[in-house]
C-alpha cells in the first residue's frame, strides 16, 4: 500500500510546474510565489529585429514590465495588449512586417540596422524609474530612424529632449467629467475630437485645417523642448502634435491607430508618416494583407474552406463565417468548458445546421480571408457570424463589414458575430462592468474581474419579431460573453435584453440583418429554444429566397 501510495504522489508532483511547486502536508496547500514571466517571451520581436533581413517597423513599447505580465496574466486569450495596434500597422498603414519590442530590449544600434525602416514609440501609465527612464530618453535622442510617439509617446519624446509634460488643469466646479473613472477631477479630452492643423508638414498631406481623430488624455507638453515646433493643436492641450525641425522625429498627442470608417483621418496620418520614412505604401499593403491570408490558409485549411468555394456551389447553401482567431481554430487544446476544440464546436455547428436547422449545405470560411465579391454566388441563401473567444484582425474585417451592411442576403450574427454587425454599422462594443464586491465570477480564467453572462440564462424579449416566433417571452439560451453592445445601431430595433445586457438581439429595419448576443447554436433537449431561434432565422432565409424579386 505504501508503494502505491509513494507512485501516486510522484505522478502528481511531475504535473506540478517546478516554479509554482506546492507543499501537501497534513491536508493544507501552499504555493509559492509565480515567477515573473521573462521579457523574451512577451517581446519575441527583439529577437526577430536582430534577425531580420527584409525591412521591418519597429513598434517599441514602454509600458512598465510587471503591468504588461498582468495585462497578460487577465486577458483571455492572452493577446499582447500592443497586438491590435501592431497589426494596425503593418496590414492597413504601413505595409511592412511590425515587430513589438520593449524599450528595455533594445539599443540605438538595433534601431539603426538597416532593415529598419521607421520606429513607433508607445506611451505608459508609470515609469520604471529614473536609471530606466534615463536609458529610454538616451534611446529616443540615438534613434536615427524616422520616430513617432503615439499619445504619451509624444510627451517621452518632449521630456527626452528637454520639454516638460503636466496635468491638464483642474475642473471648474459644475464642469462635466466625461470620463469620471479616468483620472478624476481633471479636464481630459476623450473620443474623436477636432484637431487644427497649424501651417503645412507631410505628416498632414491631403488633410485639411481641421481633422478629427481619437483622444484620450488628461496630461499635455507644458514646455517645447529646444529644436522642435507645435504642428497641431487644440483649445484644450497646445501640443497635439510636434515635430523636431532637423530630424525626422514627429510626436501626436492623440491616438490615430484608433480610427473608423467614419473618421479615418487617424489612417492617413500614419500612412503619411511612413511615407515620410519612404515606405511605399500603396504597394506594400496589398502584399502585406496578401501574405497574412496566405498565412491564415495555413492555419485555417483543416477547419476552414477556401471562401472561392462559395463562388463554385452548384445548390443553395449557408456559409458559416468562423470570427476566432487562426492560431485558436488550428489549436487542439479543448477549452470553454466544454471539452472539445474549437474544431470540433464549428464541425457540431456546421452539422446542425445542414440537418436539423436549415436543411443545406454548410461552407465554413475563416473571416480572414474573406472578400466582397466570394459572396456573389446567386446560391448563397444566409450567411451566420459565429462567436470568438480570441481579438479579431481588424485590417481583416473591411470586406465582411461591407458584406454585412449591403445585406444581399440574410445574415445572423451570433455572440461576437452580434457584435461585429454593429461595429459595422458604427455601434461600439465594450466590456460589461466589473465584479461587485462579494460577486462570484462563473470564470475566473477569463478576463479575471469582470462581470460575464456565462451559462444557460433567461432573455426577455422586447419586441415580437419573427425570430422568436414559437417561443415565450422570456427564453433560456446558453451566454458566453464579458463584452456587449453599448448603444443600438442606427437604423436597428431592440428585439430582447436581460438586467445586464440591454442589448442582446437587434434586427435592422430595412434589411434581415439580426444579431443576438447569446450562443443560440449551444441548445440541448433540456434547453431548446436556441434551437428555435436559429429554426426561425433559416426559415426566414429560405421565405426571402422564395419571394419574387
Amino acid at each position: 500500500m505504501r508503494v502505491n501510495t509513494l507512485r501516486f504522489m510522484e505522478r502528481w508532483r511531475r504535473r506540478i510546474p517546478p516554479l509554482a511547486a506546492i507543499v501537501l502536508a497534513a491536508g493544507v496547500r501552499a504555493a509559492e510565489p509565480e515567477a515573473p514571466r521573462p521579457m523574451a517571451s512577451m517581446y519575441p520581436g527583439a529577437q526577430a529585429l536582430r534577425e531580420a533581413a527584409g525591412e521591418i517597423v519597429c513598434l517599441v513599447d514602454t509600458e512598465h514590465p510587471d503591468d504588461v505580465r498582468k495585462n497578460l496574466r487577465d486577458r483571455a486569450p492572452r493577446h499582447h495588449p500592443m497586438e491590435r495596434i501592431r497589426l494596425c500597422l503593418e496590414l492597413e498603414t504601413a505595409g511592412l512586417p511590425c515587430l513589438l519590442v520593449h524599450a528595455s530590449m533594445v539599443s540605438t544600434g538595433d534601431l539603426d540596422r538597416a532593415a529598419v525602416r521607421a520606429v513607433v514609440l508607445c506611451g505608459r501609465n508609470r515609469s520604471s524609474g529614473a536609471a530606466a527612464d534615463e536609458a529610454l530618453f538616451a534611446l529616443i535622442r540615438g534613434c536615427r530612424k524616422p520616430l513617432l510617439g503615439l499619445g504619451g509617446g509624444q510627451g517621452l519624446i518632449a521630456r527626452a529632449w528637454g520639454g516638460t509634460v503636466g496635468n491638464l488643469r483642474r475642473l471648474a466646479p459644475g464642469e462635466t467629467d466625461p470620463e469620471p473613472g479616468y483620472a478624476p477631477g481633471l479636464l481630459k479630452e476623450t473620443g474623436f475630437t477636432a484637431v487644427r492643423v497649424s501651417g503645412h508638414d507631410p505628416l498632414f498631406e491631403g488633410l485639411g485645417g481641421t481633422i478629427a481623430v481619437m483622444q484620450r488624455h488628461s496630461t499635455e507638453i507644458q514646455e517645447l523642448p529646444p529644436g522642435f515646433q507645435v504642428l497641431a493643436s487644440t483649445d484644450a492641450c497646445s501640443v497635439q502634435a510636434l515635430r523636431h525641425r532637423d530630424r525626422p522625429v514627429y510626436g501626436v498627442q492623440f491616438l490615430p491607430e484608433r480610427f473608423d470608417e467614419a473618421h479615418p483621418d487617424g489612417r492617413r496620418v500614419l500612412q503619411n508618416f511612413f511615407a515620410i520614412a519612404g515606405i511605399d505604401t500603396a504597394r506594400r499593403l496589398p502584399e502585406a494583407r496578401a501574405a497574412f491570408r496566405e498565412r491564415t490558409r495555413a492555419l485555417v485549411r483543416e477547419v476552414c474552406r477556401d471562401p472561392a468555394e462559395m463562388l463554385r456551389q452548384a445548390e443553395p447553401f449557408v456559409a458559416l463565417i468562423d470570427m476566432e482567431g487562426p492560431e485558436a481554430v488550428a489549436s487542439p487544446v479543448r477549452g470553454s468548458g466544454t471539452g472539445r476544440t474549437h474544431a470540433g464546436k464549428i464541425a457540431e455547428f456546421r452539422a446542425r445546421i445542414e440537418g436539423e436547422l436549415a436543411g443545406l449545405p454548410c461552407v465554413v470560411v475563416h473571416y480572414a480571408e474573406v472578400r466582397t465579391e466570394h459572396f456573389a454566388s446567386p446560391k448563397l441563401r444566409a450567411v451566420v457570424l459565429s462567436g470568438a473567444a480570441s481579438p479579431s484582425v481588424e485590417p481583416m474585417l473591411h470586406d465582411l463589414y461591407a458584406v454585412i451592411r449591403d445585406a444581399r442576403v440574410p445574415v445572423l450574427g451570433i455572440c461576437a458575430g452580434h457584435q461585429h454587425i454593429a461595429k459595422a454599422h458604427g455601434s461600439a462594443v465594450a466590456s460589461m462592468r466589473p465584479l461587485r464586491k462579494g460577486e462570484t465570477d462563473p470564470n475566473p480564467r477569463y478576463h479575471p474581474g469582470l462581470f460575464k453572462e456565462w451559462g444557460f440564462l433567461p432573455v426577455r424579449i422586447a419586441r415580437r419579431d419573427p425570430l422568436f416566433e414559437g417561443l415565450p417571452d422570456t427564453i433560456v439560451v446558453q451566454e458566453y460573453h464579458v463584452a456587449g453592445v453599448r448603444s443600438l445601431p442606427e437604423g436597428f430595433d431592440r428585439l430582447a435584453g436581460t438586467d445586464e445586457c440591454e442589448i442582446e438581439a437587434f434586427r435592422r429595419r430595412d434589411r434581415t440583418v439580426y444579431g443576438i448576443q447569446f450562443h443560440a447554436e449551444c441548445y440541448d433537449d433540456d434547453h431548446p429554444d436556441g434551437r428555435l431561434v436559429l429554426q426561425n432565422f433559416f426559415r426566414i432565409a429560405a421565405e426571402r429566397a422564395e419571394a419574387p424579386p
